[in-house]
């Protein structure tokens, strides 16, 4: 059971060179008056300098305990975390209001925002970025008014992405989904949409499509050491020549969908562009033939 260690009494295990005495210092708790303290180095930081109340963070809006840096020589940080520490700067420094004209100050070598140079400015109080790096995407895409939802509420901003597409919430994804099965049930009753058989048995074949295309020796095509993904520039990607759905309709074996013959490699936005739709047959026969 270990014993309360007194303030009058935390002199006692303190050694010449200021250092606390480890051994004796296990026999030892925090004095309850000083709850906030986990360990006695802590304690005896806050006996030896007079520190009586909870140390609270210096960011004026927030309430958490400052950060204890493990020693009795530096004893607490500023603040209780690093968002924090940069917000006491800020509200420490006297900023003036940035314009478009300092955007290029505020870039590091690797042209990323340095968050250090943005103490010096604070963002245009009439605009409702609430980061500098979503005013600054802003200012560079030309977006003048704040991006919202058909529901009427602010997208969200995800960074170098920019702002969410569509929705606000899951809850506006969701809503949209009842429209779109509505859509789906009139194409349906016109004949433009696959039945629920269909459906299933549609999953099969494009799973069986994957496997065959899986086995294939696709690093032999051209262009495959810059494949990547949607986006990025330069990028390509595998495609079907005669798509999945395609040979569905036409009811191909999904081992010749599947066959590297049926196979190339080609820019991103050209895939996107293509998704479902199918080269012709002579295009094909061309294309083995070469």
């Amino acid at each position: 059971m270990k014993e309360i260690l007194h303030p009058e009494k935390v002199h006692d295990i303190i050694l010449k060179s200021g250092k606390i005495n480890s051994n004796k210092a296990k026999l030892y708790k925090p004095h309850d008056d000083w709850y906030w303290c986990d360990t006695i180095s802590e304690y005896v930081y806050c006996v030896r300098n007079n520190i009586t109340s909870f140390p609270k963070c210096k960011n004026k809006v927030c309430n958490e305990i400052r950060t204890w840096t493990r020693s009795i020589k530096t004893g607490y940080s500023n603040t209780c975390s690093w968002k924090c520490d940069y917000e006491h700067k800020k509200q420490s420094t006297k900023t003036q209001e940035i314009t478009k004209e300092d955007i290029p100050t505020l870039y590091k070598s690797d042209n990323k925002i340095d968050q250090s140079k943005t103490l010096a400015f604070h963002l245009p109080n009439n605009h409702w970025a609430k980061t500098f790096s979503e005013w600054v995407y802003c200012m560079n895409n030309n977006v003048l008014s704040q991006p919202s939802c058909s529901c009427g509420s602010p997208l969200r901003y995800h960074g170098s992405s920019g702002y969410s597409k569509k929705f606000c919430s899951y809850e506006c994804s969701n809503s949209s989904k009842i429209t779109k099965s509505k859509m789906t049930a009139s194409r349906r009753a016109n004949g433009g949409w696959r039945s629920e058989d269909e459906i299933s048995d549609y999953s099969v074949y494009t799973s069986l499509i994957e496997f065959f295309t899986s086995k294939q020796k696709i690093y032999n095509l051209p262009n495959v050491e810059n494949r990547g993904k949607c986006g990025v520039e330069g990028a390509y990607q595998l495609d079907h020549i005669i798509s999945k759905k395609e040979g569905f309709k036409r009811s191909i074996l999904p081992h010749i969908i599947g066959d590297i013959k049926n196979l190339q490699i080609i820019p991103w936005e050209q895939n996107q562009k293509k998704r479902d739709q199918c080269y012709s047959i002579i295009e094909y026969c061309n294309h083995i033939a070469t």
